[in-house]
């Protein structure tokens, strides 16, 4: 019997490898702040780093290794001097930067690498708190009006409360209108309306793959937004949150907008009146996914209305699953307060591997109230979003019903 070989004795080139792939940030989840009991990339580089001469020889002489792994929460357990090290080490390599702004401390540590190595970075993700958020319009946010030829991933993320942050806009000239590499955008701030309809090629959001935007109604008017998209050719997962208030839609003629790679559209807390004209505007593709979600159930008075949400609903659950000859089995939950349908059995291609949720249709509350009659009972009948699908390639039917709650009547 053969002994198997140890690590130790790999050659050269099979090592890297082991490196680069235990170096990948996006392989260890994200948490708020560091955790010493979490595995991260840079604490496994900095620790392979030790084992012995050729391993440290082999990392110390890859900057491409150190340049993605910029861990901010891990770098703050650091004392400067180490951390200015990890920097030194990733030399002229492009830059992956992810952390979370817990301080005056940390906050000065991400500045600098924006202001010396804009152009390096390639990944920046940020976590920070909702009630620190920059005004990136302020002195010290600079490049973010530089050109930016190798960012490919930018997000800002809010955590704590969201929904009662001020909406904050960027100023016109993001990214100087030259991002060609950009593919995500995610941030609780939206880019200049004057920059999302400009003509200026290269346009910073043709390439986009993926958007995500928060306090959407109020940052933007929905026709702009409408006409923002229609440049997006090729984005693949849309999420939109906002927690406006319901209001009147003024009424006019918006833009039909086609968007033939869209394979998932996320509404979350939009009001029901603007998230009816979004869906009956945007065209994605051939099963698209679709998840809605509110606090509480939304009220719709207007019998017009209503049968706007339930058309639009219905088209949508067609498109995701008529005819589809890929589904062999499919889960229908239908309560008060959820509509689910899911399917199974798909595989999805390499590059959607990381969008949010996979294909299906989702419609939840978080909360509900014996108050007043469930939208889903007096809206959504589940025979009528089904009259036009095929589902005869289904093997498998899971379907759950739950009573619906009616209002009690008054004495």
């Amino acid at each position: 019997m053969q002994s198997s070989m140890s690590i130790h004795d790999l050659p050269p080139e099979i090592l890297c490898l082991v490196f680069k792939a235990n170096a990948n940030m996006e392989s260890h989840p994200q948490t708020l702040f560091f955790d010493s009991d979490t595995a991260t990339a840079l604490g496994d580089t900095l620790f392979a780093s030790r084992v012995c001469k050729l391993w440290r020889v082999l990392i110390l002489g890859s900057p491409s290794l150190w340049g993605g792994l910029v861990d901010v929460d891990y770098l703050m357990r650091l004392n400067p001097v180490g951390r200015d090290e990890v920097v030194r080490r990733t030399g002229n390599a492009l830059l992956s930067i992810r952390g979370s702004v817990a301080g005056t401390e940390s906050y000065d540590f991400i500045i600098p690498p924006l202001l010396a190595n804009w152009k390096r970075i390639e990944t920046l993700s940020i976590t920070i708190p909702d009630n620190t958020f920059p005004d990136p319009s302020k002195p010290g946010w600079e490049p973010l009006y530089w050109s930016a030829t190798n960012l490919r991933s930018f997000s800002f993320v809010l955590y704590r409360c969201p929904e009662r942050v001020n909406p904050v806009g960027f100023g016109p000239g993001l990214f100087n209108n030259d991002a060609p590499r950009l593919r995500v955008f995610e941030s609780p701030c939206l880019p200049d309306p004057r920059d999302l309809t400009s003509s200026k090629h290269p346009y910073p959001f043709a390439q986009v793959r993926r958007l995500r935007l928060q306090e959407v109604v109020d940052s933007i008017p929905l026709g702009s937004l409408l006409d923002s998209l229609k440049s997006m050719h090729r984005l693949e997962s849309l999420s939109l949150t906002s927690t406006s208030r319901e209001r009147p839609m003024i009424a006019t003629t918006f833009p039909v907008v086609r968007l033939p790679s869209l394979l998932n559209l996320k509404l979350t807390f939009t009001p029901i009146l603007w998230a009816t004209i979004l869906l009956e505007s945007l065209v994605p593709d051939r099963g698209c996914g679709l998840q809605l979600t509110w606090g509480n159930p939304p009220v719709i008075k207007d019998a017009t209305d209503k049968k706007r949400f339930n058309d639009v609903l219905t088209r949508y659950v067609t498109n995701a699953f008529c005819n589809n000859s890929t589904c062999d089995r499919l889960r229908v939950s239908f309560t008060p307060n959820l509509l689910q349908i899911k399917q199974h059995s798909i595989t999805m291609a390499p590059h959607l591997s990381d969008l949010d949720h996979p294909p299906g249709i989702s419609l939840s509350f978080l909360r509900s109230s014996k108050s007043y009659t469930s939208i889903l009972s007096e809206t959504f009948h589940p025979s009528t979003i089904f009259s036009s699908c095929d589902f005869t390639g289904i093997k498998t039917l899971e379907l759950t019903l739950k009573r619906v709650m009616r209002p009690r009547s008054s004495s």
